[in-house]
């Protein structure tokens, strides 16, 4: 579970910290790819209510590391290394 402090709460939204969160764990193999990602389960992971992991996996799913399909809900896409050089050459140029 993330320790939310009174500080970091200042700084950043609850969903920008479940997205880093998240996109932390897809990227370090903690989520596998084509490994389904439900809602319910990141909630409970994250101590977060449903409402940020939904904009968290719209997020993640903009930078190509989650597929949303209808009806079948979110899962890892797949993750290469020149993928994540790409994903942090773009991150540094935007200054993220």
């Amino acid at each position: 579970m993330m320790n939310i402090t009174p500080e970091s709460a200042l700084n950043e939204t609850t969903y920008s910290r479940v997205r880093d969160k998240l996109r932390q764990d897809i990227l370090s193999g903690e989520f596998k790819p084509g490994v389904r990602l439900r809602i319910g389960d990141l909630s409970n992971r994250y101590g977060v209510s449903q409402l940020p992991i939904r904009e968290a996996l719209q997020q993640l799913q903009g930078e190509g590391l989650v597929s949303l399909l209808p009806h079948k809900g979110a899962s890892v896409r797949e993750v290469n290394e020149k993928f994540v050089s790409d994903m942090y050459d773009i991150r540094m140029a935007i200054g993220d």
